[in-house]
């Protein structure tokens, strides 16, 4: 059977001609991740020796979730604080279950928020001595906050607007979890003398 070369095989020809032909594609690689400053990769690197140290200190894993939240990195927030409050006999439990709360709030998942806040909240009145009134009453106002959102119905991520108003009309007044991140670095600067 002699070999014919058709149509089809003309084609083919072209095509492989026109492929090879075309200049190379260009490819954009970005990072998804927007890169870490030095200096909070260096306070990460601390808060993250203290948990390697001790798993269960609350407030080094509520320290390290507010920054990785800061930073807008909830996911890790929610597992550093995660796996902190597991640690059911810490002293310092109910801060790292604030951790959870609050990765959840920035999430706006309000209803997982709140649960935590709660947990948050039975954990630091059955721990009075690492768990001052007035942060007592942080949480009870937070959970305020989170309970009169949850019961208006409104998705904070469809009406954010509506949201506020509700926790408004509740006559529930905001409140802060901690102080903003310059106030704390400011106050430790003075403490420290400037150093």
């Amino acid at each position: 059977m002699p070999f014919r070369v058709g149509l089809l095989d003309g084609v083919a020809v072209v095509l492989v001609a026109i492929a090879i032909g075309l200049p190379p594609r260009e490819v954009h690689v970005t990072d998804p991740v927007p890169p870490i400053p030095r200096d909070a990769a260096i306070e990460i690197s601390r808060y993250q020796a203290k948990l390697a140290a001790d798993p269960a200190d609350g407030v080094a894993a509520e320290d390290l979730a507010d920054l990785l939240l800061d930073l807008g990195y909830s996911d890790w927030a929610l597992r550093v604080a995660g796996d902190a409050a597991r640690f059911e006999r810490s002293p310092t439990r109910w801060r790292a279950l604030r951790g959870v709360s609050a990765a959840h709030a920035e999430r706006l998942e309000v209803a997982d928020a709140l649960r935590w806040g709660e947990l948050a909240l039975s954990a630091c009145e059955a721990n009075e001595v690492a768990c001052p009134a007035h942060e007592q009453v942080r949480l009870r106002i937070y959970i305020a906050q989170l309970r009169a959102g949850v019961e208006s119905g409104i998705d904070p991520r469809v009406d954010p607007a509506g949201f506020r108003a509700a926790i408004s009309r509740a006559g529930v007044r905001n409140v802060r979890l901690k102080a903003p991140r310059d106030v704390v670095d400011s106050a430790r600067e003075s403490a420290s003398g400037g150093r």
